[in-house]
């Protein structure tokens, strides 16, 4: 019963907010289309086909493009899927804001109003990660495809991630989630997240943390081991 009252409620949440500020930022999500599309002089917009597992929650997510499109060799036999150095090359200036401020996932609200994702959720990965994973990383890329709730433009472990202990913080993070989920901690990891998109602290597999960023990402862990007592999965 609680799990049903908990998805109503989040979708309900995720429909009508994404609308909002879906109307809200369009004249936003224009300007900086335009802006990509003078300085990279290619379509502003990045479409990838995503997913929590190969066969599980498979969609197409919309992004602003922070990339030139260019061929460079990547390392499909790395085991961490959380870094991808040989791509940050390509992140443009503009494309380094975007992305340090989270705004190149402004179109994803498009992907909550069609039902696809939520605020708050697993990170969807790109199928090449998955097929790392699957293959690499077998116990775990099984046990995420017991999953239960939609990819998230935010999430747990997108607040409190650690990409150095790669999968298996990945999997960690995203069963506390699915241990202690409520609309309370959705709030909790939302609030969370606009210090970071503010304080243009987001990092990713391609754009590493700075040194500051890293000190604010340890304050952030030891408040949620405060607050939220985890206990992680072995």
């Amino acid at each position: 019963m609680q799990g049903r009252v908990f998805t109503l409620l989040k979708s309900i949440f995720d429909f009508s907010i994404s609308l909002i500020l879906l109307i809200l930022a369009f004249p936003l999500i224009l300007i900086l289309s335009l802006i990509i599309l003078l300085q990279i002089r290619e379509f502003p917009f990045f479409i990838q086909e995503r997913g929590i597992t190969l066969n599980s929650y498979r969609f197409k997510m919309y992004k602003l493009k922070t990339m030139k499109s260019q061929k460079v060799n990547v390392d499909s036999s790395r085991e961490n899927i959380f870094f991808k150095n040989e791509l940050t090359q390509l992140v443009t200036p503009f494309g380094r804001i975007l992305r340090r401020t989270g705004l190149d996932e402004l179109p994803q609200l498009l992907n909550i109003l069609k039902g696809e994702m939520s605020f708050v959720g697993p990170r969807p990965l790109s199928l090449t990660d998955l097929d790392i994973m699957k293959y690499s990383y077998p116990k775990e890329y099984t046990f995420r495809g017991q999953n239960k709730f939609k990819p998230g433009i935010t999430g747990y472990w997108q607040v409190f991630q650690n990409r150095n202990e790669g999968v298996k913080d990945l999997i960690e993070k995203e069963n506390f989630y699915n241990q202690n989920y409520s609309f309370a901690l959705d709030i909790k990891i939302l609030l969370k997240t606009i210090p970071i998109v503010f304080n243009g602290t987001h990092c990713d597999a391609i754009l590493p943390a700075r040194k500051s960023d890293e000190f604010n990402k340890s304050v952030l862990e030891n408040m949620k081991e405060r607050e939220f007592n985890i206990e992680c999965v072995s």
